[in-house]
């Protein structure tokens, strides 16, 4: 590990970026797909 994290402490780490990540990405997609629609 590196900064005192364990292995375990750092994949839970990437592991909730990555989650935080794709659900801004949805969240925009469907933000854009709704405006497309409504237009």
């Amino acid at each position: 590990g590196f900064l005192g994290f364990g292995g375990v402490a750092g994949v839970a780490v990437d592991g909730a970026r990555i989650l935080f990540w794709l659900a801004l990405v949805l969240l925009v997609v469907s933000v854009v797909l709704g405006l497309v629609r409504r237009a």
